[in-house]
């Protein structure tokens, strides 16, 4: 990372949020891109954090017709996106500034959304371990929100008790993918700020 100090936010804090994404062919919009993760940047005060949240595995099924190549590099999702989070890291002077970069450099295979911005209730005088437990909580919001769990389908009527199978109870109309469940647990780096 940079030695170079960066300026404290003026401005009351706000999330940014981008979407992590593999597109096999991205010139192709027919071809659905698979869902990686997110990516989040939060600066309040003078305490300034990056996360990130990966999907934990890939279903066989997404990565069936993908190339080789494809396939590895979706495997090691992890060490790509942290490579790439390290380089924004060390270009990054404001806040802001480490999605954007992930944004600009990454818009083919491995595709970062352009950072989209949410208000928080945290106050610009929070503790970093508060900001940080805020974030957590910020960043698995929007995980669920830019990918929305697929739910079961119903098959009993909805006075029926919820079924049995293999000594597992699955109740029905619960997400298939919640996703803390799939999710690995997040990432957070702290940025420094000026004094």
């Amino acid at each position: 990372m940079s030695n170079t100090p960066v300026r404290q936010p003026k401005s009351s804090p706000k999330a940014l949020f981008s979407s992590i994404q593999y597109r096999p062919d991205p010139a192709c919009e027919l071809i659905r891109p698979i869902n990686l993760g997110v990516a989040m940047e939060i600066a309040s005060g003078s305490i300034w954090i990056v996360g990130l949240a990966l999907r934990h595995s890939v279903n066989a099924d997404l990565l069936e017709g993908l190339s080789q190549l494809s396939r590895e590099l979706i495997e090691a999702r992890a060490e790509v996106i942290h490579s790439e989070i390290s380089a924004a890291l060390d270009a990054a002077r404001h806040p802001g500034d480490v999605l954007r970069v992930l944004a600009r450099d990454n818009s083919w295979a491995f595709h970062v959304t352009v950072p989209k911005a949410v208000a928080t209730n945290i106050k610009a005088k929070t503790s970093a371990t508060d900001i940080e437990k805020a974030a957590k909580e910020y960043i698995f919001k929007a995980y669920a929100k830019e990918f929305p769990p697929v739910r079961i389908k119903k098959t009993a009527p909805e006075n029926q008790r919820p079924s049995a199978r293999r000594g597992h109870i699955i109740p029905t109309g619960v997400p298939a993918q919640t996703p803390p469940a799939w999710m690995t647990p997040p990432i957070f780096w702290r940025v420094p700020f000026a004094a």
